[in-house]
């Protein structure tokens, strides 16, 4: 809801797909890896996830030859440093 009701204030009429991260079947890494899926242009990725972290998400689609231009920004409430580091480190868009 914090990210679709500006979208939505702002008339971004591009389809959003909210996805768990994770290495279960329908989470982020499936969809992604999913050759049918629609690929975003755009990834907002929460550093702290369940399962698989935020972190360990960009790294896995840096990767990943077929994702690894897709801008990921990295959303986080974390005031430590060393976590927006890594995710600069990772080439986080933002």
């Amino acid at each position: 809801m914090t990210v679709m009701r500006p979208l939505k204030q702002i008339h971004v009429i591009n389809k959003v797909i909210h996805l768990e991260s994770g290495k279960r079947r329908g989470c982020a890494e499936h969809y992604l890896g999913d050759e049918n899926s629609d690929k975003p242009c755009l990834i907002l990725l929460d550093l702290n996830m369940s399962i698989m972290n935020g972190i360990e998400f960009l790294q896995a689609v840096k990767d990943d030859e077929q994702l690894r231009r897709i801008p990921v920004v990295m959303l986080t409430t974390s005031d430590e440093q060393h976590d927006r580091l890594y995710s600069f480190n990772f080439g986080v868009a933002g």
